[in-house]
């Protein structure tokens, strides 16, 4: 009985122990949490707003200056590992289509030759369409008279009209559907020699001599070998600055072979991106003494600046 009694005070004593320890570590973290979450007061200084500058496009000088400071800015991104290549090609290539059927009288050039804008490439046998022409005109002056004689018979003053208005306006669509047939012959007729609609070089023959050819026939290739393009596709995360119309950049050409760097200019730029991120861009070379060897479809690749 006596144990029990002791053993219940010695309970009492610890629990008045811990209830007064923990009263006391509440009060002091009370204190703490409050002193970390006062309110600044007006006397501290105030937070500094972050400067803004306002977004401006570049003017011209500045955009002047920035190339002069900055000649690599058509660095392509070393890490990526990508080329870009391409084929040279004619900025001028046409195929001169012949405008009239006839035998191929004559060949005036060769593939390989030089020729102005008008030469004549080739004569076709005139004979047909002379004759034609001729006829044509005979008809043009006929109904001319007849015309002109309606017209004077119709006259006011006139004493008496034998030629009705009907008549006479008759006589007048005749009179110019005539003249419209005999400028058509002649037109013809100039077509049986078939002219250069460029300036360059005949890279291709098609037609020989004694050869009968029709309307819209293949006969020569014209193209025009002293201004040259280059057509790449790009990625715009190639450029360390978008590219402008009229920047010069580096080609090597034939990199597999002869290898040899020229200067191009860039003369369009595509405003369309494909699908796969890529931007057209067509530079243009011209073919100087220097560059004698340049050919159309020779590779070259759009190579990296250097610092």
């Amino acid at each position: 009985m006596k144990k029990n009694a002791f053993l219940i005070m010695m309970a009492a004593i610890l629990v008045t122990a811990t209830v007064a320890a923990c009263g006391n570590g509440s009060a002091s973290d009370n204190t703490a949490v409050e002193e970390a979450v006062q309110p600044i007061s007006a006397a501290d200084p105030p937070v500094p707003e972050p400067v803004r500058t306002p977004l401006r496009a570049p003017s011209v000088e500045e955009r002047l200056a920035f190339r002069q400071q900055e000649p690599g800015r058509y660095r392509f991104n070393p890490e990526d590992g990508r080329r870009h290549m391409t084929i040279l090609t004619a900025r001028s290539r046409v195929i001169v289509l012949n405008r009239v059927s006839g035998m191929v009288n004559s060949l005036h050039v060769e593939e390989g030759d030089r020729v102005a804008e008008g030469d004549v490439l080739a004569s076709l046998d005139r004979e047909t369409h002379k004759l034609r022409a001729a006829i044509a005109a005979a008809e043009a002056g006929r109904t001319r008279a007849i015309y002109l004689r309606n017209l004077e018979a119709f006259a006011e003053e006139a004493r008496i009209r034998i030629v009705s208005e009907l008549e006479l306006e008759v006589s007048r669509a005749e009179y110019l559907q005539a003249q419209a047939d005999s400028a058509l012959a002649a037109i013809e007729l100039g077509y049986t020699d078939i002219t250069a609609p460029i300036s360059g070089h005949v890279i291709e023959r098609r037609i020989q001599q004694g050869q009968w050819i029709g309307t819209q026939e293949e006969c020569f290739t014209v193209a025009d070998l002293d201004i040259l393009w280059a057509v790449f596709m790009v990625p715009r995360d190639s450029w360390s600055q978008p590219p402008e119309v009229g920047d010069e950049v580096t080609l090597l050409v034939d990199p597999d072979g002869s290898n040899f760097t020229i200067s191009g200019t860039i003369k369009l730029i595509s405003p369309v991106v494909d699908p796969g991120g890529g931007i057209k861009i067509t530079v243009e070379v011209r073919r100087t003494s220097s560059f004698s060897t340049l050919r159309v479809g020779m590779p070259v690749e759009l190579r990296q600046e250097q610092e």
